[in-house]
């Protein structure tokens, strides 16, 4: 394969057709043979990544514009003039809207056919990074490392969270999780519906290339994995990661241990990796007697009103039709607590 285009972007292989995204020159190749099946020469603008549908491509080209290019042609369908300088595209499968993220913190969805925003939502000042689609909603990271929850049909806010460490490489979604690259060798998981930070990672390497993933097999057993391309230096060698997702619990206490008497407590778990699970309760006395306190339901928090001092044990058995975990937390229930008044 010769006479390459100046890439910006990674080759992107679809319906047969391999595309290499180049500032100044664009192709479609015959991935076996490198036989060109169209080439062009437009000045794109290398700081945003194209968006891909089902039958075309959106880039940005270096004059601002928006160009809709036919996969298999190679032609501009339409041009579409955004307001604002774009950060980052995301097209829906089946091409009736654009999202847009701004370099001034701004996310639109674009109606392709009216040409115009269906809707608009300012996330502060901050640059606009990554979008993610996951069914009704989408996932937004910013310049700040903050990570929003919106709906992707009306733009409503839905949720947000910070990331604790500045955002590295492109995040996907594995399992029941938002997976977001940290620094250079963390990964951090969300859960998709509360947006709650449920997992870390810390990698053996530095991240050297995009997260991908690798479905189960039919075989009995197989599961998904995550496949992290790293570099150690200190090693001075390459590798590949495959990370399998295992289920976790956390129970979290509020108001948090030691409280007194007679005070509600609420006990929330956050469980990821398990599909549709249910929750139950069991309160292990100071006695060392062990009750359940709620059965088996969808709701993962219990409330607890308890009236005699002592070192307790709250117990939740987290199941689904494959998995069932347990989890624990000591609580101090006394008299003898040192308010400030």
């Amino acid at each position: 394969m010769s006479g390459l285009p100046d890439l910006i972007h990674r080759p992107v292989e679809q319906d047969g057709r391999l595309y290499l995204i180049g500032k100044s020159n664009q192709e479609a190749r015959q991935p076996v043979t490198g036989e060109i099946i169209w080439q062009t020469s437009f000045s794109v603008d290398p700081s945003v990544l194209p968006a891909w549908s089902s039958s075309s491509i959106f880039w940005v080209a270096a004059t601002g514009q928006i160009l809709k290019i036919d996969q298999k042609t190679g032609k501009i369908l339409d041009e579409y003039q955004p307001e604002e300088k774009i950060s980052v595209l995301l097209s829906e499968p089946e091409e009736k809207a654009l999202f847009i993220g701004t370099v001034s913190g701004r996310l639109l969805k674009y109606d392709l056919a009216g040409k115009k925003a269906s809707w608009s939502v300012k996330l502060g000042s901050q640059r606009v990074e990554q979008l993610l689609p996951g069914g009704k909603y989408l996932y937004v990271l910013t310049s700040g490392a903050m990570l929003y929850k919106l709906r992707a049909r009306g733009g409503d806010l839905d949720g947000w969270q910070p990331v604790p460490a500045r955002l590295f490489g492109r995040p996907l979604i594995f399992s029941d999780e938002l997976i977001v690259p940290a620094l250079e060798n963390l990964l951090f998981g969300f859960e998709l519906k509360s947006i709650q930070n449920s997992s870390r990672t810390v990698l053996p390497g530095d991240l050297a290339v995009d997260l991908a993933l690798k479905p189960a097999s039919r075989q009995a057993g197989s599961k998904d994995l995550l496949l992290a391309g790293l570099y150690n230096e200190h090693e001075n060698r390459s590798l590949v990661v495959a990370l399998t997702r295992e289920p976790q619990l956390f129970i979290e206490a509020s108001p948090l241990s030691p409280q007194p008497p007679g005070e509600r407590i609420t006990l929330t778990v956050r469980a990821s990796g398990f599909s549709r699970p249910k929750f139950e309760f069991y309160l292990r006395s100071p006695d060392g007697q062990e009750k359940l306190k709620r059965k088996a339901s969808t709701s993962n928090n219990w409330s607890w009103f308890p009236v005699k001092e002592g070192e307790y044990t709250i117990i939740v058995k987290v199941s689904d039709k494959k998995l069932t975990r347990k989890a624990e937390l000591s609580y101090n229930i006394t008299r003898i607590l040192n308010r400030e008044k």
